[in-house]
């Protein structure tokens, strides 16, 4: 077609390709909201969505719109490449003859800043478009950042640790921690271990507390009717939460009969329920008391009563919740604890065989490189070598742009700028750290919170930067 797409014919081009499948209301708004070049920040405060859940949406978005191409799609080349697709699409197959998209999915789309889209370093080579139905091979990796699923062959076992998980599993009552800073595969690994479970014919259900909204954390008994409402639309059980809710006896007895008889009485297999980014739960101090306490009291019940003992908890956080609990009161010092690190540089050198890279793409020396500017970090080991797999740069040229911001991680480090802009105490500790020859101790609530951006290595509260990537971006803001 001639000239610029409009919102409009963008989001009917898409509509098209994903045909018969529809587009929910949430990825549509995701869609359109990046077409106008708004941030997930921006969607966030606009929709009311909770902007990790933005994200994630967007992130299954570009993957699954990538695989219907075969080319992959970003929000940053979002732009190019679709316009490349609709000009190979007669327009007869995708235009309506009205506007299609609802007047709520538009911000101000007069005053919304053009995206700047620089075009690939390579020719796009794009397969014929129609017909889309039935599409379903995979045309490359993951869309590097999102969790990685089941059996993933991108996926990088890191033993003992998935054996020892499955172990715990396989107890009644078990009771998993899993603790990792940001980008280092938590989410990834919990899906391994839902996986293998389920082929031991277990029930599984993975709850991420970032998929929640605000209003949910206002009180416990929102919260433990949430909580219990998600279990069992993911069990696919019978919704029947009022029908088990007695106020007068309290939310915890109310949530803890519940799942008793409602989830755990109709199964006959052990179920498996994996909290996601429980370091969520900091923000609500009396809250997260409340419910850890629950899920401590859970897990003595089963030493005791078999039916508890079907129930295995899996929980996932980024930094320690820092609660006042007694000892005999939190989940945090029993079961068994994980931690998930950095892969290692024979670990790297098995993720870049995955992607068939031989010495000539990637030379020992250059992965070496690589692997300590990232410090072994499995998100941006594969953030690298996607755009390798697929010609967008050079290895060269991608450690000469690495800390530059039309580089690879220069969305990515745009992003930690832009969070760190927002707190001045983050900004101003980590501005120390980043200037400091030494490790720097740091006020702890502070020193966690960089914990969690996954900037900072943390013995007790003196922090390092946790790679050399990081530490050389943000050096030229500081000088």
């Amino acid at each position: 077609m001639d000239g610029d797409l409009t919102v409009e014919n963008a989001l009917d081009v898409v509509r098209h390709i994903f045909a018969p499948s529809e587009l929910s209301y949430v990825e549509e708004l995701v869609f359109v909201r990046t077409w106008e070049g708004q941030r997930y920040r921006e969607m966030a405060l606009d929709s009311g969505y909770e902007e990790g859940y933005l994200k994630d949406v967007g992130a299954k978005l570009w993957s699954a719109l990538s695989k219907r191409i075969g080319y992959p799609v970003s929000k940053k080349r979002l732009r190019f490449i679709l316009e490349d697709v609709a000009s190979r699409i007669p327009a007869s197959a995708w235009q309506p003859s009205t506007s299609s998209v609802p007047s709520r999915l538009l911000s101000s789309m007069s005053t919304a800043p053009p995206i700047s889209i620089s075009p690939p370093s390579i020719a796009v080579n794009l397969p014929e478009v129609t017909p889309w139905v039935g599409v379903t091979q995979s045309f490359g990796p993951e869309s590097p950042g999102s969790p990685l699923p089941f059996q993933s062959r991108w996926y990088i076992k890191r033993p003992p640790l998935e054996e020892m998980a499955m172990g715990i599993l396989q107890q009644p009552g078990g009771l998993l921690r899993i603790r990792g800073v940001s980008k280092v595969g938590k989410t990834s690994l919990i899906h391994q271990l839902l996986g293998e479970a389920q082929q031991k014919n277990m029930r599984t259900v993975l709850l991420d507390l970032r998929q929640t909204e605000s209003s949910t954390f206002e009180s416990l008994d929102n919260f433990l009717r949430w909580f219990c409402w998600a279990t069992t639309q993911k069990l696919g059980l019978s919704l029947n939460v009022d029908d088990y809710w007695f106020p007068g006896a309290g939310s915890k007895l109310s949530c803890t009969n519940y799942i008793q008889t409602c989830v755990l009485s109709p199964l006959d297999s052990p179920v498996v329920i994996a909290i996601d980014t429980m370091h969520y739960l900091s923000s609500h101090v009396k809250l997260a008391c409340e419910f850890v306490t629950m899920l401590r009291s859970w897990y003595e019940q089963s030493r005791a009563m078999p039916i508890w003992g079907k129930l295995r908890l899996v929980l996932s956080y980024t930094a320690e919740l820092d609660l006042p609990l007694a000892t005999h009161q939190s989940p945090f010092n029993v079961g068994v604890f994980l931690e998930l690190k950095s892969l290692t540089l024979d670990q790297a050198q098995t993720l870049a065989r995955v992607y068939q890279f031989d010495d000539n793409l990637i030379s020992p020396e250059q992965l070496a490189v690589l692997f300590e500017r990232v410090g072994g970090c499995p998100c941006l080991l594969q953030l690298a070598f996607y755009w390798l797999q697929y010609g967008h740069v050079s290895m060269a040229q991608l450690l000469e742009d690495i800390t530059s911001e039309t580089g690879v991680y220069g969305e990515y480090l745009q992003s930690l700028w832009l969070r760190l802009q927002q707190a001045d105490p983050l900004w101003q500790a980590w501005k120390q750290v980043v200037q400091a020859d030494h490790p720097v101790t740091l006020d702890l609530a502070v020193a966690r919170s960089l914990e969690v951006m996954g900037l900072v290595k943390l013995d007790n509260r003196e922090a390092t930067p946790r790679c050399s990537l990081y530490k050389d971006y943000f050096a030229r803001f500081f000088v």
